[in-house]
């Protein structure tokens, strides 16, 4: 979105004109359509980052990122940007009510994220290549993760209930993902045709109805987007919006009962901590140190197995 904008309103101007000016109008702008306060700084911070690497490469003069460097970012009670609550958990009850409307395949994948309380990203990514099943507590092995470019790195472990749900979906080519859009459109079509009262005999042919040329069939894999948007269908239709509501109420009413996949990953933080301590909560989150010493990382993966054992 960031490049988009940024071609779109100065995609004709010179990178060494690039200024102030400029940078404050595409700032100005993100936060006329309502984004938050932090999204808006970490987007143009990420820009600054694009004309300092282009500075490193002699495609601009250092003293193009040297200026925007010196943009003060947004400060919070001096900007029309709003300041977005931190993210809360999510009422397991809430969640029950929800995976009644999701597809098989997307209600797994939150059934597993409240299991293990991995990312949304990390589930969309799972391949059964990943997973190691020597030992009782699987664990997966994740190269590309939130924070690998640090230098760290994730490990998923996987305890009883986690394992009950990932099983089959293990059953496939090391390198396909393990939650398939696709096989979450087969299993859909499955059921809307044992739910048919028409008889075999009668009207359409069973698979003979198929959209032609849809504008998004089903990729390889989910992402995050793909995921949160299945979740807001499903919430729309556990929580229907009330009879007699005007636009801006029923809109409204669907923003407070809507909730993101990220959220499932507070809700498990939040028990873990209760029951088993923040230690533990902080290793299966992977939420390590990055300059933890090689003595206490075995032991750190000791506990974190330990409680996956409990609770994963």
């Amino acid at each position: 979105m960031l490049i988009r904008r940024t071609k779109k309103l100065y995609g004709n101007t010179e990178a060494a004109k690039f200024g102030y000016v400029q940078f404050e109008a595409i700032r100005q702008g993100m936060v006329e359509e309502g984004h938050s306060r932090g999204y808006v700084n970490e987007t143009m911070g990420r820009l600054v980052r694009v004309f300092r690497w282009s500075a490193s490469r002699g495609l601009v003069t250092p003293t193009v990122p040297q200026a925007l460097g010196m943009i003060e970012s947004l400060r919070k009670g001096r900007t029309k940007a709003p300041d977005y609550d931190p993210i809360r958990p999510v009422e397991p009850e809430v969640i029950a009510k929800t995976l009644q409307h999701l597809p098989e395949v997307v209600a797994d994948m939150v059934r597993f994220q409240q299991a293990v309380g991995c990312r949304p990203a990390e589930v969309c990514m799972i391949k059964p290549c990943m997973v190691d099943r020597s030992n009782d507590v699987w664990e997966i092995h994740l190269d590309q993760h939130k924070t690998a470019h640090k230098g760290k790195q994730r490990v998923i472990y996987v305890g009883p209930r986690g394992q009950a749900i990932l099983i089959e979906y293990l059953l496939r080519p090391a390198n396909q993902h393990c939650f398939d859009p696709r096989e979450s459109e087969k299993k859909r079509r499955a059921a809307r045709t044992a739910a048919r009262k028409t008889p075999p005999n009668a009207g359409n042919k069973v698979g003979s109805v198929k959209t032609k040329n849809r504008k998004r069939p089903p990729r390889q894999s989910y992402d995050t987007n793909s995921y949160r948007r299945a979740i807001s269908r499903a919430c729309d239709k556990a929580f229907p919006v009330p009879e007699g509501m005007d636009e801006d109420q029923a809109a409204q009413w669907r923003k407070n009962h809507r909730w993101s996949p990220n959220r499932v990953r507070h809700t498990f933080g939040t028990e873990v901590r209760r029951t088993e301590g923040l230690e533990a909560a902080s290793l299966l989150l992977g939420h390590s140190d990055l300059e933890v010493t090689k003595i206490y990382a075995e032991k750190d993966r000791q506990k974190a197995i330990a409680a996956a054992r409990k609770v994963g």
